[in-house]
């Protein structure tokens, strides 16, 4: 164990002792591929626990972001249409579903603006703009409008867990069923919601925070139910 994780550890039980629960669970997330193996979300654990009592089977689910969540869904039974913006995450994943009926996997990557503006407003939907400084001057709408081709309430789960968070999260709730979950993952950044917060307000709100899978952090994972 690095001098890193093992100073990690000790704060964690110090300042959050409910987490170390979980030490042993995250201990053996270390390994590289750890969530592609053994077919599980980057959320954190409480959220990943919440998810596997849910009968999914048949459900349909849309995600922004592949990965080990991608293979969560399938196991799970459910069908699944997964958006992927990095081209080289996507040609690793993609011989792993290519062989599945039960997923639509598209890579859709950002259009770099010919007309940049000199500032961005990344917590506002309708710029679908990133946060990242990888993607300054770039538009994800195509990306984030996949979803809009489905009817309304279409969907039973629907993951943001890629990039655009605001505007993926404006463009998926009218495509959540009744009683379906929205899930928003590192929901600690409140930009995420400063202008989604409001269409939020008539679901239920369940916040799971503290340790996850691979990385000594702990954040948060936010799922909304649409109740009506």
């Amino acid at each position: 164990m690095t001098s890193k994780n093992l100073q990690f550890i000790i704060k964690l039980c110090l300042k959050k002792p409910a987490q170390c629960r979980y030490l042993w669970r995250w201990f053996k997330s270390l390994p590289d591929n750890y969530l592609i193996e053994n077919q599980l979300p980057w959320l954190v654990f409480s959220a990943i626990d919440f998810l596997e009592n849910l009968d999914l089977k048949g459900k349909k689910v849309f995600e922004y972001g592949s990965g080990g969540s991608t293979l969560f869904w399938l196991r799970k039974g459910a069908t699944c249409i997964s958006v992927e913006h990095d081209r080289s995450w996507y040609e690793k994943m993609k011989p792993l579903l290519e062989q599945q009926d039960s997923v639509d996997y598209r890579l859709v990557e950002p259009e770099l603006l010919e007309k940049q503006s000199t500032k961005e407003d990344y917590t506002n939907p309708d710029t679908y703009r990133s946060g990242s400084p990888n993607f300054t001057h770039h538009s994800f709408q195509a990306y984030i409008s996949q979803i809009d081709s489905f009817p309304d309430h279409y969907f039973d789960v629907i993951l943001v867990d890629g990039r655009a968070r605001p505007a993926a999260i404006a463009h998926s709730i009218k495509k959540l069923a009744m009683q379906g979950i929205l899930i928003v993952d590192n929901s600690d950044r409140d930009y995420y919601f400063t202008q989604t917060m409001t269409s939020l307000k008539t679901f239920k709100h369940q916040s799971f925070a503290g340790l996850g899978p691979t990385v000594p952090v702990v954040w948060k994972t936010d799922i909304f139910t649409h109740q009506y």
